[in-house]
């Protein structure tokens, strides 16, 4: 039995494919460890002469690291955490719960999608700065635990692909 295998033409496009996307990374990478005579001398040289390691010391002596690390750390896991907590309930009523003008509300929920960031940018300032959040990661944390209309329609046509036997069984 013979296996196909691909042509070693594929291999070398394959290869330079690689080549074009991992440069930037690493004249970014080589490029923080130049002095800054070099760096103003010849930007366009690959290798650093001499190889300075005590950049990245000083990068992170500069600046307060750790804070900006837990900054980022709780904005990711605050906005996941209240994204998928309302949305993923919303979606789920929308999906298995028969109520009353149901289907004209998700229609508007689906309607809202229509609407641009900035039209809706000036009035969610406006309440930001009304419940004292202005200035603060809670300003960005705070909105994901209303809901938003794309994840739940996301998640809304992922629950109707469950059967409800499943869900049955499971209650």
């Amino acid at each position: 039995m013979r296996l196909n295998h691909p042509p070693r033409l594929a291999y070398l496009w394959l290869l330079l494919a690689t080549a074009l996307m991992v440069a930037p990374l690493v004249w970014m990478v080589l490029t923080s460890l130049k002095t800054g005579e070099q760096l103003a001398a010849d930007p366009f040289s690959w290798w650093p002469q001499p190889w300075r390691w005590e950049n990245y010391a000083e990068a992170v002596a500069a600046i307060p690291f750790v804070r900006y690390l837990a900054n980022s750390l709780l904005l990711c896991l605050g906005s996941v955490a209240g994204t998928l907590v309302s949305c993923s309930l919303v979606a789920y009523g929308f999906s298995r719960v028969r109520w009353p003008g149901r289907d004209l509300v998700f229609a508007l929920l689906i309607a809202t999608m229509l609407l641009p960031w900035q039209v809706t940018m000036a009035p969610r300032f406006l309440v930001i700065r009304e419940l004292g959040l202005y200035d603060s990661l809670a300003a960005l944390i705070v909105p994901k635990f209303l809901g938003e209309a794309f994840y739940i329609f996301l998640l809304r046509q992922f629950f109707l692909t469950v059967p409800q036997e499943m869900i049955d069984a499971a209650r």
